[in-house]
């Protein structure tokens, strides 16, 4: 059975009033015609802007209807009630996740904050061990930094790495090189090492080609 939706009126448009949890996880199901907007900036409206940056999936610098149906959908897999999302508030019960990966990364931040025994886990805590995560020389994102680096010669590799074949940023959000981009580099120095091999045809001076 369809979902029974209840609108309300304001500014002359007839909008959808999400009321509870079984409200939002039928969004997907809302026809796209009784949205108010398909898609809005995430930049430059009142709005959280982490929010917004989370929501916008492809970072293409707008949210549209694809993002708002795949975050719905990871609600549903996530909390065991919907209707706990739209509470306010700035902490989350424990009981209350379904995911049994998330319930685990939120015990470990927990557990490293020497809070094991806590039944509810705050914003404030889950930012600042990812901010302190971020900011480490190994911090499991498969980027490595030239700061990285203990050796001299290791860290002026990465950065004519970096130069040759671009960078990614980790999650700190200085740029470094991820396992492509060393493939890439490393390739071209091959290239370059076989053309120099290779060298006589490619001197226009034969051997007075300083």
């Amino acid at each position: 059975m369809s979902h029974k939706w209840h609108f309300f009126r304001a500014g002359g448009v007839d909008q959808v009033s999400l009321r509870n949890g079984a409200d939002l996880l039928a969004l997907p199901e809302l026809d796209q015609k009784l949205w108010v907007a398909l898609a809005i900036p995430s930049t430059g409206i009142d709005v959280d802007p982490r929010t917004l940056e989370l929501l916008d999936h492809d970072k293409d610098g707008r949210v549209r209807v694809p993002d708002i149906v795949d975050t719905v959908k990871w609600i549903g897999a996530t909390w065991k009630s919907a209707d706990d999302v739209l509470k306010g508030g700035d902490s989350l019960a424990l009981s209350a996740i379904k995911d049994p990966a998330v319930l685990g990364a939120a015990k470990r931040i927990l557990a490293d904050l020497g809070k094991k025994d806590a039944t509810s886990i705050s914003l404030a805590e889950v930012t600042g061990v990812v901010d302190a995560f971020a900011t480490t020389r190994f911090n499991g994102d498969g980027v490595i930094i030239p700061e990285t680096a203990e050796d001299a010669d290791v860290k002026q590799a990465i950065e004519e790495a970096i130069a040759g074949a671009g960078s990614v940023p980790d999650r700190s959000g200085k740029p470094g090189i991820d396992q492509a981009k060393t493939d890439a580099f490393f390739a071209d120095i091959d290239k370059l090492a076989a053309w120099i091999a290779d060298g006589a045809p490619h001197l226009a001076l034969g051997d007075a080609t300083g």
